[in-house]
């Protein structure tokens, strides 16, 4: 059965914040290329996951809880959904098999191996100190996950990282000790990089839950949230809209490095023209009259005068690589600069998946890429009736984690003996699909996932574009 180790019990379950800018035309290089990776769809791809043959001698065609493996053709289905599917339909998840009063010992990081269990995977999670919150949900997630996806001598064994540094590199260390074939977590991107390189010295590879791409390597993959495809979503759908005049907006940091370096690489591969890019850096004040220069307010009033705002636009669509207060205050400058966003579409990152922004007049109609929430509402119903509470967003992360290294293990188990948790198999070209939709890693860590468009309607957000079901990119 799949186990659950921790505690001394022994659980077994298997305004604007004073912004000054830069306008800036020049070229920016993109270190980060999404096209490096095999672009076949899933069906084309060479999987090492999915052959027919093996999985059918495992499990005759089916998971252990009864899902089919392959449909009825033999054929594979769209991207990962050969490798798990995180709903179980009409289960009763109050069974058996979840507790909802989990009686954790901070003190303990894990327990021995169980002598039963050929496979252990650690799962590093801040149980105590200031996040200790989203410990806990990363063990309660991770739990629905081993009951979804039984499997024989598998067992996860939460490690607490104390929200610190020091702590994740302990718990690593005694993780590897205690025989963890592979690493779910930590959270935060110096406890990656401190586990990370302990994992290392044993060929362990991590499976962190930071949205910074820079804990990326080798044997480190990133799991978060990250702007690279987001903003290649956001780009292809304006460019289908026909918004092919874009100005971008974005601050003077690693962040916004990162979605100007995507945008013009994006940009380029549809054709659009991006008419000025302004770069801001928090702590000045002056970022009206930046957003004057941008908007091209003044050269326009005196070329068409008291009747400029009839008058063509400079802009199709601007992308704002900011949220929250910011995002606010910067689509208000835009609109007081005669670019409301009736004429001028507003289009932004995973940022914007925010509740908060749904109900900003001067955001009405603003679009943006992240992973669909109707995927994600099956997972968020669960865990709301098992835990009573509602999941925090990074939640989902720790479902996927676990679920895929049970699928990983049972193939690697079946096919050679050892759990498949190499770069091979980590890299599939195929990908996954979990509860936020397909993913897949690449050979330098980073993650692609796939991403539906959303929109901002009157205090709601909605799915205007589904979530694609393969890596294959539409032709234009």
């Amino acid at each position: 059965m799949c186990k659950y180790l921790f505690s001394k019990t022994v659980i077994l379950i298997s305004a604007l914040m004073l912004l000054g800018a830069c306008v800036s035309s020049g070229g920016y290089s993109n270190p980060w290329k999404i096209n490096s990776k095999n672009s076949a769809t899933a069906q084309q791809a060479p999987s090492t996951l999915a052959d027919p043959n093996i999985w059918a001698e495992q499990n005759n065609g089916q998971t252990d809880n009864g899902e089919m493996i392959l449909s009825a053709n033999g054929q594979q289905k769209p991207a990962g959904s050969e490798y798990y599917s995180p709903y179980r339909g009409n289960v009763d998840y109050g069974a058996d098999g979840y507790t909802n009063n989990l009686q954790m010992d901070n003190s303990l990081y894990g327990m021995p191996p169980s002598p039963a269990a050929s496979v252990r995977v650690a799962l590093l999670a801040p149980m105590s100190g200031q996040a200790a919150h989203l410990g806990k949900a990363f063990v309660n997630a991770s739990q629905m996950a081993l009951f979804d996806l039984k499997m024989a001598d598998f067992e996860v064994a939460p490690y607490d990282t104390k929200s610190t540094p020091q702590g994740a590199e302990e718990a690593a260390r005694q993780a590897i000790s205690d025989g963890a074939s592979l690493i779910i977590g930590p959270l935060f991107a110096d406890s990656v990089r401190r586990a990370r390189a302990v994992a290392s010295r044993h060929n362990v590879s991590v499976l962190g839950f930071s949205t910074d791409w820079t804990t990326a390597s080798s044997n480190s993959y990133v799991m978060g949230f990250m702007p690279f495809t987001q903003v290649q979503r956001i780009v292809q759908h304006a460019a289908q809209k026909g918004y092919h005049r874009i100005g971008v907006i974005a601050p003077d940091d690693v962040y916004g490095q990162a979605v100007v370096n995507t945008y013009l690489e994006e940009a380029t591969r549809y054709g659009l023209d991006t008419v000025s890019i302004l770069r801001y850096t928090a702590g000045q004040d002056d970022i009206s009259l930046r957003m004057r220069e941008f908007s091209q307010y003044d050269s326009r009033r005196d070329e068409k005068g008291e009747l400029f705002e009839r008058y063509e636009l400079p802009f199709d669509a601007v992308l704002m690589a900011v949220g929250s207060e910011q995002a606010i205050a910067i689509s208000n400058l835009l609109t007081f600069h005669d670019l409301d966003p009736h004429r001028v579409k507003r289009l932004g990152t995973g940022l914007w998946d925010d509740p908060a922004l749904a109900g900003e007049d001067n955001l009405r109609g603003a679009v943006f890429a992240a992973p669909s929430p109707n995927l994600r509402q099956s997972f968020v119903s669960r865990y709301k009736m098992l835990y009573n509470a509602e999941p925090p967003r990074l939640a989902s992360l720790a479902y996927d984690a676990t679920a895929l290294s049970i699928v990983l293990a049972k193939h690697g188990l079946g096919q050679n003996g050892v759990p498949a948790f190499g770069r091979d198999y980590l890299t599939n070209p195929n990908g996954f699909s979990g509860v936020d939709g397909i993913f897949r890693f690449h050979s330098n860590g980073l993650i692609e996932r796939g991403l539906a468009v959303l929109e901002l309607d009157r205090g709601r957000i909605k799915v205007i574009e589904d979530a694609p079901s393969t890596f294959m990119r539409p032709r234009m």
